[in-house]
């Protein structure tokens, strides 16, 4: 009779530290998934995470992350829950960003809950509160926050105070617009206090 493999979750703590040692492990003894090794190889310096990890027969598959702090340099992240820390560049996928620098990058989906945002592209995704510097922003919903500067190519704008940059099509919900160009899309409600308006939909406002 042909034995089952049994399935096992480990839950490591990982560090700069022992990030040697762990990867050394995995690599020698099982298959890594996709996310478990793009993590592993990723360029990180003083950080502290902890990774969940499924273990089926050889088979190992990193089924959430929870990185606590530290400097992400580089790399692919796939999804978990960034707690606090340094992300100089990479490719986010997913998962839930509760507070840090974001210094570059391409964020493609998730939600950001609060921190400062310097440059970069966001695909789409939940932006709940922070400061917005520069970049461009594709697509999404944004809650509330600060917008500085950059280029809003589409999406939600449901509060905050935009202070200047180019507006090219979304539907602004309510807020204070300061400066900036405004060249399509809805407006429903909100302050506006100066910037060049090229034309579309106003419904109310100041």
């Amino acid at each position: 009779m042909e034995q089952l493999n049994i399935a096992t979750d480990v839950t490591l703590d990982v560090t700069d530290k022992n990030e040697g040692d762990i990867i050394k492990r995995f690599t020698e003894e099982y298959e890594l998934d996709d996310v478990l090794r793009d993590f592993l190889s990723a360029g990180k310096k003083n950080y502290s995470c902890e990774c969940r990890i499924k273990i089926t027969g050889r088979y190992a598959e990193l089924k959430h992350l929870i990185w606590r702090y530290g400097v992400w340099e580089d790399g692919v992240w796939h999804k978990g829950e960034w707690k606090d820390g340094v992300w100089k560049d990479g490719e986010w996928k997913d998962g839930t960003w509760y507070y840090g620098t974001w210094e570059n990058g391409i964020w493609k989906d998730g939600e950001w809950r609060d921190g400062i945002w310097l440059n970069g592209t966001w695909e789409t995704g939940r932006w709940i509160n922070g400061v917005w510097h520069n970049g461009i922003w594709e697509y999404g919903t944004w809650e509330d926050g600060i917008w500085l500067n950059g280029t809003w190519e589409d999406g939600i704008w449901e509060y905050g105070r935009w202070e200047d940059g180019v507006w090219e099509y979304g539907r602004w919900e309510d807020g204070v617009w300061l400066d900036g160009k405004w060249r399509g899309g809805v407006w429903l409600n909100g302050e506006w206090e100066g910037g060049i308006w090229e034309g579309s939909m106003w419904e109310n406002g100041v």
